[in-house]
């Protein structure tokens, strides 16, 4: 489910503007979240920039340690043999034990893992025009303004 936001000033996450209007862009996205994050709340605010569509997700972060049990397994099963089987000679032996300490995996080791929860909302956006200074539907000077009436091309992005 979504959790609830705390009151900390969230970090700030600007993915895959790497063209000169989408450094213009994610810089205009940027001013408007404050400029120093309180890591302590583990919030973060992401913009992501994918085949010119913008995706807004906003998220809160916790480190877990955990121990992964995969290597508490010894491999005994190659030694377990039924009563009746041949007995190995002393020479043997020894080699399939330093075999099989070769193989053995040290015990449970303790994993970091990051999970996130969504605190939302969550939105997506799309550049139409970009107007430099302040806004002026009249005699605003236009920066860029998205083609109308082009077919839309898989390979080249705005952002």
């Amino acid at each position: 489910g979504h959790g609830n936001p705390t009151k900390h000033r969230p970090e700030l996450i600007l993915n895959n503007f790497s063209t000169r209007l989408g450094h213009r862009v994610g810089r205009l996205l940027a001013t408007m979240w404050p400029i120093d994050p309180q890591f302590r709340g583990r919030r973060v605010v992401t913009f992501h920039n994918q085949r010119d569509f913008v995706f807004f997700r906003h998220h809160r972060y916790i480190f877990e340690s955990r121990e992964d049990g995969k290597g508490a397994k010894e491999h005994k099963g190659h030694l377990a043999k039924p009563d009746d089987a041949p007995r190995l000679p002393k020479d043997q032996k020894r080699k399939l034990k330093k075999k099989l300490e070769k193989e053995k995996k040290p015990e449970a080791e303790t994993k970091v893992q990051a999970r996130l929860q969504e605190l939302g909302p969550r939105f997506t956006l799309r550049l139409l025009s970009l107007q430099r200074g302040t806004f002026d539907s009249k005699g605003g000077e236009y920066e860029w303004v998205k083609a109308s009436g082009t077919q839309p091309t898989r390979k080249r992005f705005a952002l």
